[in-house]
This record gives C-alpha cells, structure tokens and sequence, in this order.
C-alpha cells in the first residue's frame, strides 16, 4: 500500500509580506497627509506675508497724506494720544470724521475695506525742549516744534475659512520739524 503523505503549507513568506505592505501603506498615508498640511501652511503664510506688505503700503500713502504741509496742518489735534490713556485710539469707537477711509481703487487685491487713524502723539515726546511760544505749534511758520504723528492702518480681507475676514493692522510713527 502506497502511502499518501500530505504535505500542509508552514510559509511565513505571506504573513510576513502582509505586515510590510500595511506598514508601507501607512507610512505612505501618513507622509501624504503631512504633505497636505505642509501645504496648507505655506499657503497660509504666504498670503498672510502678502496682505502684510499690502498693508505696510497703505501706510505708507497714508503717511504721504498727511506729511503735506497742508494736511498737517489741518490733522494736528484732531486725535490726541493723550485722550486714549485706556485703550489705544485705533482701537476705539472713533467718529468717520477722524479715520481717512481709502477709495476702492486703492485697496489692495482681495481687500474689502481699509481706513487711517492719523493720531497726534506729540504729547508722548515729552518736555518743551523744541516748543518757542507759548503755544508751541500754532504760532504760525516762525514756530519751530517737533511734532510725532502715529499711523494706524486697518485693513480687512475676505478670508475662505471659517474665521470670515481678517483684519490687518499696521503701525508707523513720524516724527519732524515743523517751521
């Protein structure tokens, strides 16, 4: 009589190369994801890098309003430093009259608004060092007085997130002669 042997399979080739392909199929998912987030990252930043030297632009023409020898003038006063000892003046409930709101053809791409808070902050300088009168600053052309004016420019930008819009601030400060 002839004996059948039967021969059962004991491989571990196949466990083996199952455990490598969920491990290789995990890394691939995991490094996927992690490039999607890379990428929403630099997306974010460069955005935000480009409304922030959009803003900074604005100041600077809000900075190139006022610094006319005219303007000056007529914006000295109009919001004093000293009156916001609490809360900083661009972050109050200012009137319209005191902001200068930028025409839609000057805001930057994707900005819905943007406004000026020209802030006399002279008060700040302390002293009387440059003052010639008794009312430095208002005597007239033959009154030297170094005067300091705070820039604040808001800008909003429509965002796709879920936050709405997004609000850009940036600040300057000036500081010259008057004569």
């Amino acid at each position: 009589m002839a004996r059948i042997q039967r021969r059962t399979q004991r491989g571990v080739v196949l466990p083996i190369v199952l455990v490598v392909l969920m491990v290789m199929t995990a890394v691939i998912l995991t490094q996927v994801r992690r490039g999607a987030v890379d990428e929403k990252l630099a997306g974010n930043w460069s955005r935000t890098m480009s409304r922030q030297a959009a803003t900074e632009s604005m100041v600077r023409y809000c900075e190139a309003f006022i610094l006319r020898k005219d303007e000056v003038r007529k914006w000295r006063g109009v919001v004093k430093s000293e009156n916001y000892p609490n809360t900083p003046a661009w972050a109050s409930n200012l009137p319209a009259s005191d902001v200068v709101t930028f025409q839609q053809d000057l805001l930057p791409p994707g900005a819905t608004s943007a406004v000026c808070v020209i802030e006399d902050a002279t008060s700040e300088l302390g002293g009387t060092r440059y003052a010639q009168g008794p009312n430095p600053g208002t005597d007239g052309p033959n009154d030297p007085y170094l005067w300091k004016f705070r820039f604040t420019v808001l800008v909003t930008y429509q965002d796709t997130s879920l936050f709405g819009s997004v609000v850009q601030r940036t600040q300057s400060e000036v500081r010259f002669v008057i004569i």
